[in-house]
């Protein structure tokens, strides 16, 4: 009886593991091309809900500054652009 119960459980456990899939919560994932007049905070405004500061911190994590660039990645951005 003991061995047909963690049989079960087992074959749950890997069907459940084979239907689970990533969650696409963060939303996708947006190219921005910088503006002339554009600000960190401006855009961290346009695109991140709440706090300005957390999408400056994310979009200065994701710009690429070596070569300096117009363009960089809006990751799970509220807004598309």
């Amino acid at each position: 009886m003991f061995g047909k119960i963690i049989l079960l459980a087992t074959l749950a456990l890997i069907a459940w593991a084979m239907v689970a899939r990533a969650s696409q919560g963060a939303g996708p994932t947006v190219l921005y091309t910088v503006k002339p007049g554009d600000t960190l905070w401006s855009i961290a405004v346009a695109h991140y809900a709440g706090d300005p500061r957390d999408g400056i911190w994310k979009i200065a994590r994701g710009m690429p500054f070596d070569p300096p660039s117009t363009e960089f990645s809006i990751r799970g951005s509220a807004l598309s652009s």
